[in-house]
């Protein structure tokens, strides 16, 4: 509770935010004890009764810059447009839409916080946060691709020489080649420490071995390394430098999937509302039902905590990791 006071002159002088500020905070681990359900509890009861709107509660552009405001237009145009129509046959057929990801790559979403010099945008943690977010509302599923994709041309354009920059990252950014990251075996799920695919070195090359795999609406398949040999020149940054490397990746990768995270949530949102005031039961919109609007208005409330809380966190992380 000292934090909010240390806060208070930074924070809107309102009990709702403060309320949602202790909830963002329980959530990034910062407070664990602030999740005890007597808390939750309060904090939802609280905000029902602060809230009385409901579109004020999922206005994703609330606090945004003019310029963020113009490029998450953009996206959510071209999650409207390019995305949500196919999103569910994509799901079904597990189709991996190649030719869509490519037009993303022709607004700058190819390599969204990549140097301009090697044919990204330039843009900022925050920014791609709010890209991120917006895309998903049309495919959360590609768009995690996507930004797993983003992740990977980071790192070659941080770790990467110059050589490897210029190489590597143009087709990268322009979605021409498309980038994977090769973390989870069949056998160590996640767990980085633990994988047991392995690289020797033999002259001026690396010979790998290991396997591992991938998941829906996207190319999910086993990678599989029998002597695979890749030249030195293309390994990113010093030997024994690679694990480092691949959680610096994950450190961005994990605020670039809670956005799409926070972007689906707004969709679904969104897509309630919407429904519930069109689908007819007993004649009438479930919406004019005495029970529906007010089960529907608590549920888009709590959900407005957890996605207050992804919002407090999509501006914290692109701070901490300075740009």
């Amino acid at each position: 509770l000292l934090l909010l006071f240390i806060f208070s002159s930074s924070l809107p002088t309102n009990r709702g935010s403060v309320a949602r500020f202790c909830v963002a905070m329980a959530w990034s681990g910062r407070f664990p004890m602030l999740l005890a359900p007597w808390f939750r509890f309060a904090c939802c009861r609280h905000l029902a009764l602060h809230r009385r709107g409901i579109a004020s509660c999922i206005d994703p552009s609330v606090g945004l810059t003019e310029e963020q405001k113009e490029f998450q237009k953009v996206a959510f145009d071209f999650a409207t447009r390019e995305m949500a129509p196919h999103m569910a046959e994509w799901d079904q057929k597990e189709v991996f839409p190649v030719e869509t990801m490519r037009r993303a790559a022709l607004l700058g979403f190819g390599g969204i916080y990549i140097h301009p010099e090697v044919g990204g945008s330039g843009l900022s943690r925050l920014d791609t946060t709010i890209i991120f977010e917006a895309l998903s509302t049309g495919c959360a599923s590609t768009t995690a691709y996507m930004s797993i994709h983003n992740m990977c041309v980071w790192m070659i354009d941080t770790f990467g020489n110059e050589e490897q920059r210029h190489q590597f990252c143009p087709p990268l950014c322009s979605m021409e080649k498309f980038a994977s990251y090769c973390l989870t075996e069949p056998g160590s799920g996640s767990d980085a420490a633990s994988l047991l695919t392995s690289a020797k070195k033999s002259g001026d090359c690396y010979i790998l071995n290991g396997s591992k795999v991938g998941w829906n609406s996207q190319p999910t398949r086993a990678v599989i390394f029998e002597d695979c040999t890749v030249p030195i020149t293309n390994r990113i940054g010093a030997e024994g430098q690679g694990f480092h490397i691949a959680m610096s990746g994950l450190n961005g990768g994990r605020i670039n999937i809670a956005s799409c995270s926070l972007g689906a949530a707004h969709a679904a949102v969104v897509q309630t509302m919407e429904h519930i005031s069109v689908r007819k039961q007993f004649g009438e919109p479930l919406a004019k039902n005495q029970f529906a609007p007010d089960a529907a208005l608590d549920w888009v409330k709590c959900d407005h905590i957890s996605t207050s809380s992804l919002s407090w966190q999509r501006w914290l992380p692109g701070w901490l990791l300075h740009g």
